[in-house]
């Protein structure tokens, strides 16, 4: 009875590996597995697809082979840290280098393996390829960028135009204010050339006096 228990229970474990295993290899998502030192001890074989290795060519090998001196550094502490935290991880982003010398950059999510007392045995997670999310996050920020520069020399012009025909205005107006009062001094000055039993120089500049401080009290108020 117990031999018949065993031989079912392998069964039903032998078929849900299976079928474990073939969910793992049909989904888009890297799926792997390191230990504390960051070694793979398992990839699914999506691998190929986005990093341009077969999975036997990463057993052994750490996840820090496939990166930069700088990136590995960075994943090293950060993985540090994950690991004296005991604590799942979400959108870490890292940049992968493939079997052919290109970026890849990858979205990971994951958690550490630990034992029955808590002791770090290492970690698996799922990485997601992003590099052209990422590429066209970078165009629309280029562009962001340039409709910003357009959106400020299109104020600048505006501005600069207007200032420009403030000026011709106040111009045009100075000129009519000349020529209103040169024509006030030439009817005035008119006046003044007539006999002086009809008007006294005195009075003329007086008169004469009155108009223009009359004229630029009332352009004052206009300006």
């Amino acid at each position: 009875e117990l031999d018949s228990m065993v031989k079912i229970r392998t069964k039903e474990l032998s078929l849900s590996e299976e079928k474990l295993r073939g969910m793992v290899e049909t989904i888009n998502d890297l799926i792997w597995e390191v230990d504390a030192d960051g070694i793979y001890t398992y990839i699914s074989p999506i691998a190929r697809k986005i990093i341009g290795y077969e999975p036997g060519e990463l057993i052994g090998k750490t996840m820090f082979d496939l990166m930069s001196e700088d990136d590995a550094q960075k994943l090293k502490a950060t993985l540090q840290e994950i690991g004296n935290s005991r604590k799942p991880f979400n959108n870490l982003e890292r940049i992968n280098v493939n079997k052919n010398g290109k970026h890849v950059i990858l979205e990971t999510n994951g958690a550490p393996i630990l034992d029955g007392k808590g002791n770090l045995l290492g970690f698996r997670g799922a990485d997601r390829d992003i590099t052209l999310r990422k590429q066209h996050e970078k165009e629309l920020q280029k562009y962001a960028v340039e409709l910003e520069k357009s959106r400020d020399g299109l104020e600048h012009k505006v501005e600069d135009e207007v200032i420009k025909i403030a000026k011709q205005q106040q111009i045009l107006f100075n000129q009519t204010r000349l020529a209103q009062m040169s024509e006030i001094i030439s009817m005035i000055a008119h006046q003044c050339t007539k006999p002086l039993g009809e008007i006294t120089a005195t009075s003329c500049l007086l008169t004469m006096n009155r108009e223009l401080k009359l004229f630029v009290f009332k352009n004052t108020q206009e300006t």
